[in-house]
């Protein structure tokens, strides 16, 4: 399709959309700013984003690095080569393309990720329990504590946002749906002769129990088609 609309090309021509937002004249940008979410997105698959603020940004990067140097030590030991090869040739296209790679983005490349994380930490206790300098071990082992800490704690925040924060979240826009709902439906009038014709086809995508969903404009009021189990269909105007 030969569009200059630039939504209708966003969703037929992924490629000509990338060649409209990025060039020579702002690649440099375009890769700074997605390296840095890059990390950030996948850091936050382990420590996700419900604390804000710097530190806990520069936390959360500095997991990523460790994620990736993990799963580097993996492919050089000959795990996951191709996994590997197929996280590299995506990242690569995710640090020049028009949109911040964010968690989204990265999910595919989760297990590589957690691999190499676990990867990592075992060798920074091996590597700590095996140097002959005392204090060196007790660094290694204070760095690997950290490092649990931060994994225990990324394991409670998962868990809070997968039974509490996505409930409160639901409930929230199910609140709100309800809210507009009603204030759509305040007032009705019975549908006219003229206007039965479109709840048929609005009966045949939606349950006659679903109250006041389809809104059109007309008249220079909203109306909504209404209706109640077991009820007539109505119309309702909402200034």
């Amino acid at each position: 399709m030969h569009t200059a609309d630039p939504t209708l090309i966003y969703y037929t021509d992924y490629l000509r959309y990338q060649f409209l937002n990025v060039g020579f004249d702002n690649l440099a940008v375009v890769l700074w700013k997605n390296v840095d979410q890059l990390l950030y997105g996948m850091g936050s698959l382990v420590l996700p984003k419900v604390l804000d603020g710097l530190p806990v940004k520069i936390l959360t990067e500095a997991l990523a690095v460790a994620m990736i140097v993990g799963a580097v030590r993996l492919a050089r030991r000959g795990i996951a080569v191709d996994y590997a090869l197929f996280a590299l040739v995506s990242a690569g296209i995710l640090l020049i393309w028009h949109f911040p790679p964010n968690e989204r983005f990265v999910l595919p490349f989760f297990p590589l990720l957690l691999a190499g994380l676990v990867a990592e930490v075992e060798y920074i206790v091996r590597a700590a329990r095996r140097h002959k300098d005392f204090g060196q071990r007790v660094a290694g082992m204070m760095i690997s504590g950290a490092m649990l800490f931060v994994l225990a704690t990324g394991l409670a925040l998962q868990l809070y946002l997968t039974f509490v924060f996505l409930e409160q979240s639901a409930e929230k826009s199910r609140a709100k749906l309800r809210d507009q709902r009603a204030r759509s439906c305040a007032t009705s009038v019975p549908l006219t002769a003229g206007s039965r014709p479109t709840y048929p086809l609005r009966r045949r995508f939606f349950p006659t129990t679903m109250p006041c969903s389809i809104c059109t404009p007309a008249a220079g009021a909203i109306i909504c088609l209404c209706s109640r189990a077991g009820g007539t269909p109505r119309t309702t105007r909402a200034s």
